[in-house]
């Protein structure tokens, strides 16, 4: 891997390019290659299901895990059919340490496995980016990670992306466990190879803006850089954690934007205009009431008899705000610990807020109340409650109230 020295080689660099007495200067950075990789290396993921490999020589891999699982079926004609997630079916002989079970029509086993893609290469280097001045001129990636807010930079080489090896197989179901194991690995590399995605971004340069031994904090990639976003906006992407870390502690960043009352809105698109129309506050009414001092939220919907909707209040105690691994349905969005301390319903309509009280009050130790930071859409706030038996409550998007100004306040801020 090291023959791989394609990308951005930064190093330190001082050069004149003006003329005369004042000349203009070109500044980079210092490079801290050596350091960052005696302290540093080692497995990474992020909370987006991505994976980087750094060795202590500069080794480097980089990619994600793709969950995959097939069925194993058992036909009318007593065959074996295997089918995939993604819909297809292939039959089988039998084989005999299967047959020796004894299976029935119908019977099934699940495997469960992840394929990795990615690719191979080298860290290049690691450089402190240098305190901005004027009167002097930066390497445009230089200066467009400093106006982001990195504090470093770390510069990549890599090779073509491709299947790599499959990890984490799980099987359940006496079949899947007599499936002969040289057999199943052939078929689950070939599932694997069938199954690459269409398009992964990786990230050559990362402007990083933190590093401590176990974690370290980047700027997200290209698809979020029309804007600069602060750092609570795509958490589940900003963060690299040796393999052994399950959790960051967000509840400082949160509570400096889960600050007054916060109300559900929604915009819709103006196909004639090109454009999204103003926010507007929903009907019913929501509200997300939050004291960063006390660190409570009191969460209230209106009833709306007409359409079945009742009303509710829902009030919790919220110490700590983690970032942990999340289904895909709810990347980006934060894990609470939260005390349910009081909860009523409005109106005589029946509704899901009902059997979520209930839950709070029987067992809130099996609900999870999950918030997301919306700073791609002005500071909004997504919150969640998922209990179980399918069961949750949602409020998709609400956004900063001004009680001076008697309007919604979306805002964004253009640094870190």
């Amino acid at each position: 891997m090291r023959s791989i020295t394609t990308g951005l080689a930064l190093a330190l660099a001082l050069m004149a390019v003006g003329c005369g007495d004042n000349p203009e200067k070109t500044v980079g950075g210092v490079s801290l290659r050596k350091e960052f990789l005696a302290s540093n290396h080692g497995d990474y993921v992020s909370f987006n299901n991505e994976k980087l490999v750094i060795s202590a020589e500069g080794d480097a891999v980089q990619g994600r895990n793709e969950p995959n699982k097939i069925t194993l079926w058992v036909t009318p004609d007593l065959q074996l059919e295997l089918q995939t997630e993604r819909g297809t079916r292939t039959r089988i002989i039998m084989p005999e340490a299967i047959k020796s079970l004894n299976p029935r029509y119908g019977d099934k086993s699940e495997i469960s496995f992840s394929c990795f893609f990615g690719r191979e290469g080298v860290l290049e280097d690691f450089v402190r980016v240098p305190e901005k001045k004027k009167g002097l001129r930066y390497d445009w990636e230089m200066e467009n990670m400093m106006n982001k807010g990195a504090k470093y930079l770390a510069s990549f080489g890599f090779a073509e992306f491709a299947f790599q090896e499959i990890q984490e197989v799980t099987k359940a179901g006496v079949m899947a466990e007599a499936f002969p194991q040289e057999d199943l690995n052939r078929r689950l590399e070939t599932i694997c190879r069938d199954s690459k995605p269409e398009a992964y971004e990786i990230q050559s340069t990362f402007g990083v803006i933190s590093y401590t031994a176990t974690h370290l904090e980047i700027i997200p990639g290209s698809r979020y850089n029309s804007k600069s976003y602060d750092p609570y906006h795509v958490v589940h992407q900003r963060f690299w954690v040796k393999s052994q870390v399950k959790e960051i502690d967000l509840t400082e960043r949160f509570w400096s934007v889960a600050q007054g009352l916060f109300l559900g809105a929604e915009r819709g698109y103006n196909y004639e205009k090109s454009r999204y129309q103003e926010w507007q506050v929903d009907s019913p009414r929501e509200e997300l009431h939050f004291d960063e001092k006390r660190k409570t939220l009191t969460w209230k919907r209106e009833e709306l008899s007409q359409s079945g909707n009742c009303g509710f209040e829902l009030n919790f105690a919220i110490p700590r705000i983690l970032l942990r691994h999340q289904e895909k349905d709810h990347l980006g969005y934060m894990d609470a610990e939260f005390k349910f301390e009081s909860g009523q319903r409005f109106g005589s309509t029946t509704c899901r807020a009902d059997r979520m009280i209930e839950q709070l009050k029987a067992n809130p130790e099996k609900v999870r109340l999950v918030f997301k930071v919306r700073e791609d859409t002005g500071n909004g706030i997504s919150v969640g409650l998922i209990g179980t038996d399918d069961l949750s409550l949602t409020l998709g998007h609400a956004l900063p109230w001004s009680e001076a100004e008697k309007r919604l306040t979306p805002k964004y801020r253009d640094n870190y």
